[in-house]
């Protein structure tokens, strides 16, 4: 049995331009779905925005959604932006409309696209449909349709051109939770037998203990700063030969990456507070334990707290 879990997020807009030290615009990100996290099949109904305006951009009828399928599994995020017209100093005039970018993750793959009928200059312009396609602009800047980028969170589709002096991403695709990026699949953990008691079976516990931590890691990672990698269940002989479930969570906070290993069964509370015990534990942890200056860097094994 497999518990999957699947995350999603998808905006419209967002923009940033500055002349030198001189913030020109600066648009956080609109509509936006904000963090999907579910278990369940679902399609958001974020409302769409009729237009948004400022001295450098205009854009009309802006519409994010993510679509969550099961079976198989399956987190599609989706922004539409009928028209839109960006004037940049120093730079000419780009008109885009019909922009539709999509971005797929499922276990194993995650995929990007984006449609879209594009002017420089008032000259249409043909746009290649490969990832990254790159044009270059008057005073080297760069004008990238479809850029796709990983990382160490989600996989990332950046459809809505960016300049080196701008940067607009209207879909922002996040993969299956645990484990996040390119392989969205969980930990199984079998069932040993019912053990029907107050909390269920290890399954049933653990299953509600995941359903609780994600939300509890994500505020403490909204809040400290940082971001949740992995969280995994793996299944040991706890005392007296009895089954034993370790919840591990794999972090990255302040520029290392971190470890953190609790277990979570037989359980000594019920799945929802446990979920919130761990989460205060490894806030805890990477706040006031010491942590070596140069054991782990980029890539390299977390550190276990």
């Amino acid at each position: 049995m497999k518990l999957q879990y699947a995350t999603g997020r998808a905006y419209a807009l967002s923009a940033q331009a500055d002349l030198g030290s001189l913030p020109l615009l600066g648009a956080e990100p609109q509509p936006d779905t904000g963090r999907i996290r579910t278990a369940d099949a679902s399609t958001t109904s974020t409302p769409c925005a009729a237009t948004y305006s400022s001295l450098l951009i205009n854009v009309e009828k802006l519409c994010p959604e993510v679509v969550i399928t099961l079976a198989p599994g399956k987190a599609t995020a989706t922004s539409t932006v009928a028209n839109a017209k960006v004037g940049l100093p120093g730079l000419p005039v780009i008109e885009i409309s019909g922009l539709t970018p999509t971005s797929s993750a499922q276990c194993g793959k995650a995929t990007g696209s984006t449609r879209l009928t594009l002017k420089i200059a008032g000259q249409p312009v043909n746009v290649s449909t490969e990832p990254s396609n790159e044009l270059a602009l008057d005073g080297g800047a760069r004008l990238i349709v479809n850029e796709q980028r990983s990382s160490k969170g989600p996989p990332t589709a950046v459809a809505w051109p960016s300049t080196d002096s701008a940067s607009n991403s209207p879909a922002e695709q996040a993969s299956w939770s645990w484990p996040p990026r390119t392989a969205p699949c969980t930990t199984a953990v079998a069932d040993d037998g019912p053990h029907d008691g107050p909390h269920g079976t290890p399954q049933e516990y653990l299953e509600e203990f995941l359903r609780r931590a994600g939300p509890a890691l994500d505020d403490l990672f909204a809040r400290r700063g940082g971001q949740l990698e992995n969280l995994a269940a793996v299944r040991a002989v706890g005392e007296g030969g009895l089954p034993a479930i370790h919840a591990i969570a794999v972090v990255s906070f302040r520029g290392r990456r971190f470890s953190y290993r609790r277990r979570i069964w037989p359980p000594s509370h019920p799945p929802a507070t446990q979920a919130g015990i761990y989460a205060t534990m490894l806030e805890e942890r990477l706040l006031t334990r010491a942590h070596p200056a140069d054991e782990a860097g980029s890539g390299e094994a977390p550190i276990e707290l």
